[in-house]
């Protein structure tokens, strides 16, 4: 990789960490609403739904590794000599199908019958 390769990857990651450290910062201050987020009602007596918990474990990890997998693979050149990212691995686009697919059938699952 190129000075400035390194140079913008050192930026990104940083970036990345100082919204993480933002976002955090504001959620243990009670600035952000968290209370609520893994649970389907508007009551806490219904508990937490799994679902929800592996929805909002996979997206952010799933980001991460394609994130590192992007900084380590670089530009990917199609063949018409465009410049493009790389394609996301298959087994990142499993993770991502599968827990979006257990969230959406959680939330058909647990659904009020309105009829």
């Amino acid at each position: 990789m190129t000075t400035i390769g390194k140079c913008l990857a050192f930026g990104l990651i940083a970036w990345f960490g100082a919204m993480l450290l933002l976002v955090l910062l504001r959620v243990l201050r009670d600035e952000v609403a968290s209370s609520g987020l893994l649970i389907s009602g508007r009551s806490a007596d219904e508990g937490v739904n799994p679902e929800r918990v592996v929805a909002v474990a996979i997206v952010p990890a799933v980001l991460a590794v394609y994130t590192i997998h992007a900084l380590n693979t670089g530009i990917v050149t199609t063949a018409d000599g465009a410049l493009s990212m790389p394609d996301l691995p298959e087994n990142l686009v499993t993770l991502l199908t599968g827990g979006n697919g257990l969230y959406l059938a959680g939330k058909i699952a647990r659904r009020d019958k309105r009829d």
